[in-house]
Parts: structure tokens; C-alpha cells; sequence
């Protein structure tokens, strides 16, 4: 109980430190400014992955918050891929900037959706 305890009080301070950047993304997403949010998308997933790595708080997050975050970094770097490779209109089938956004939401609920 008392690990898990630990884990729940570290995802805040985790997410929050990645939080404030995503929020910015998907708003220059959802603008169309797609060469901003693409570099945004690809640096926070980035990011994201050396935190898991080599910040040691990551070793007190749970399994299911490590997968959160992992999936997070994954869905944000396909979303820069995409906004790269075929600038503002997504093509079907690719990650969407409402995929990011549900994602991003269910980090609050504890499920993962990743519908595109």
C-alpha cells in the first residue's frame, strides 16, 4: 500500500512537469501551426523517454503510470511524425490531434484510448 501511495503522489509532479508543454502543442496543433507543434511533439516525447530513463522518481512509479507515461511519449511522437511528413491534414488512420487530446484526459481516469 505505502508503494503505491508513493507512486500516486509522484505522477503529479512527473505530469506536470510535461503537462504545461503538451497543453501548448495541441493548442498550436488544433491552430494549425504545424511546423511548431511538430518539433514541440517530437522534443516532449523526448523528453518524456530520458525522464523514464534516467530521473530516479520514475522508480517509484507504478507499472500502470509508467505505461501511461511510455504510451504518452510513443502517441505524441507519431503525432510530430505526422504533422512532419503531411503537414495539417492528417491522413486516415494516423494520429490524430483529438487522439493526443483524449489521451491526455484519460491520464486522469486511468484508461488509455487509442482510437485514431
Amino acid at each position: 500500500m505505502a508503494a503505491n501511495a508513493a507512486s500516486v503522489g509522484l505522477k503529479k509532479p512527473l505530469k506536470g512537469k510535461w503537462s504545461k508543454m503538451l497543453s501548448d502543442t495541441v493548442e498550436k496543433d488544433s491552430w494549425g501551426q504545424v511546423v511548431e507543434a511538430s518539433e514541440e511533439y517530437l522534443k516532449l516525447s523526448s523528453m518524456i523517454k530520458t525522464d523514464l530513463i534516467t530521473d530516479d522518481a520514475t522508480e517509484q512509479l507504478s507499472a500502470s503510470d509508467r505505461l501511461y507515461f511510455e504510451r504518452l511519449s510513443v502517441l505524441v511522437r507519431l503525432r510530430g511524425r505526422v504533422l512532419k511528413t503531411s503537414g495539417a491534414i492528417t491522413p486516415p488512420g494516423s494520429v490524430s490531434v483529438d487522439a493526443v487530446k483524449r489521451l491526455a484526459a484519460d491520464s486522469n481516469s486511468g484508461t488509455f484510448s487509442f482510437d485514431f
